[in-house]
């Protein structure tokens, strides 16, 4: 169970995950030694994975896309499993309502979203599905931040 300096912690490590122990321990008033013992107590539980957000567009990539598909349930699995391999999908979800999976794929164009989704087309029965293009990102990974 996490307690309020574990929020403390999580917050700043959300705010910017490179900051030293002792920027944490100054702005949290928290000792640096408790400060490392419970970023040790975290890892593989509360943090999944440390990563970088990235500017897609800086790198040429300027069409991002949250797919939505169903697919027959036979191949429910094998759809997950390819989205989860593909190059081009930045995340995969679950669903339970009216469609199955959700992605976000990140491609250079549009055509590129078509020949991907032909390709997946080919290799699975896509019962349903719908895609909304990304116009502008807005807020990202800023949950207790």
């Amino acid at each position: 169970m996490i307690n309020a300096k574990d929020v403390k912690i999580i917050t700043e490590l959300r705010k910017n995950a490179r900051e030293s122990l002792t920027e944490i321990s100054k702005k949290t008033h928290i000792p640096i030694s408790t400060i490392y013992t419970r970023l040790m107590g975290y890892k593989g539980d509360i943090i999944k994975k440390h990563t970088t957000l990235l500017d897609f567009t800086a790198l040429g990539y300027h069409t991002v896309a949250m797919i939505f598909v169903s697919c027959n349930q036979e191949e429910k699995e094998a759809l997950t499993n390819a989205l989860i391999k593909a190059e081009s999908v930045n995340s995969v979800f679950k669903l339970n309502n009216e469609y199955q999976l959700m992605f976000e794929g990140v491609f250079r164009t549009v055509l590129e979203v078509d020949e991907f989704l032909e390709k997946i087309e080919d290799r699975f029965t896509i019962t349903k599905r719908k895609i909304f293009y990304v116009a502008k990102e807005l807020r990202r990974e800023a949950f207790v931040a």
